[in-house]
């Protein structure tokens, strides 16, 4: 079988951490079938499997073979080796087709052990004979804590929890042993023990925020249970030893209880998931309505009406008769005298010209609609 420097596309592995080395293998036979290895023949459906080594065991070579109607020029198997052994490996179908079968490899997980260290230490004003006093230090005392083992290197923050709780040993042994004694930093005086014994509690608990092989946020709980411890001093001593008892406890606890949960959720993870933002569309701007411009009557002029002027009407005047001027008396004489007659035609056109003027002024206004 001729090993592959290059690994084709539809050929190739991904792995859940970092290798040093893989080597891909193809026989030039397309109709062999993959060997058992540790697994046997395992069944896929689709193009791809993920395949997860047990606990305590690591991943060192698979196997995977297409169905039999693909064509592949150098063989439908492909075989693959790493080198320092992984914990998770994604299989592909050689040429891009869907697999008929994969196989793996397992062997131990390399272990990697840690032990803790942690040291506590205090000087004390204590009684060594009647009224005798002397001081006196207590530590210092260092606690190596049992050894834990990994499937991996311990990073600096797993090494530190490991400190921390042997630490917390180291400083609980210490308050036992110093809890029959009055503390006297200073040295200027010592006092005696008192009777009275205070016990002091406290707890500390949070939540971790998971990620799982789901995609979707858990949070895991976690707590350091009751903590005690007790002083000759005071009820706030007491108290402050057991605060700062179960604060150094806490990175402990919050560790156990991840590990459990990522032991019992494959694939889980510490952190909350990340969320993919939606993509961003440019604002939809609402067609605009063309405004119909406002119609404004126009105003008109106020319509005034011309007075009509009165039709002037000629009136007739009366006939000018000549009278005589000597009028024959009945005597048989003459006289210079206006006769009767003239007088009496006169008086009848004066009365005719009155007549037509006041003809003219009842008219009715064509305006007010009066009658002048």
């Amino acid at each position: 079988m001729a090993i592959l420097s290059v690994i084709a596309a539809s050929m190739a592995l991904a792995t859940s951490a970092s290798v040093a080395s893989v080597d891909v293998s193809l026989p030039a036979n397309g109709q062999e079938v993959c060997a058992d290895l540790s697994t046997g023949h395992m069944s896929a459906s689709g193009t791809s499997v993920e395949v997860t080594a047990p606990a305590g065991k690591v991943i060192v070579e698979t196997c995977v073979k297409a169905g039999s109607d693909v064509s592949v020029p150098d063989g439908a198997v492909v075989y693959a080796t790493y080198n320092p052994g992984v914990d998770s490996v994604t299989l592909y179908g050689p040429g891009g087709k869907d697999i008929s079968h994969w196989s793996a490899r397992w062997a131990d997980a390399p272990t990697y052990e840690y032990a803790g260290t942690g040291t506590a230490e205090a000087t004390e004003c204590t009684l060594v004979a009647a009224d005798t006093w002397k001081d006196m230090l207590f530590g210092p005392i260092t606690v190596t804590g049992s050894t834990e083992t990994q499937g991996s290197p311990w990073t600096d923050e797993q090494k530190a929890v490991e400190d921390a709780k042997a630490k917390a040993a180291a400083q609980t042994q210490l308050a036992d042993l110093m809890s029959t004694y009055t503390i006297d930093l200073t040295g200027a005086k010592c006092e005696a023990t008192p009777t009275t014994e205070y016990t002091g509690h406290a707890s500390v608990s949070g939540d971790i925020a998971v990620c799982t092989a789901e995609s979707t946020n858990a949070v895991v709980p976690f707590t350091t249970g009751d903590v005690t411890r007790t002083s000759m001093v005071s009820q706030v001593d007491a108290d402050t030893l057991a605060q700062t008892a179960a604060s150094a406890a806490a990175p402990g606890a919050r560790a156990a209880a991840l590990s459990a949960y990522l032991e019992a959720h494959p694939g889980a993870a510490e952190g909350v998931c990340p969320v993919t933002p939606p993509p961003t569309e440019p604002p939809t701007t609402p067609p605009t309505t063309p405004t119909e411009p406002e119609t404004v009557a126009p105003v008109l002029p106020a319509t005034v009406e011309e007075p009509v002027e009165p039709e002037t009407v000629s009136v007739p005047l009366p006939a000018t008769v000549e009278a005589p001027t000597n009028v024959p008396a009945g005597d048989g004489s003459s006289s210079t005298q206006v006769p009767s007659g003239a007088i009496a035609l006169a008086g009848v056109g004066l009365v005719g010209l009155a007549a037509s003027t006041a003809v003219i002024l009842r008219r009715r206004s064509p305006v007010t609609g009066d009658t002048r």
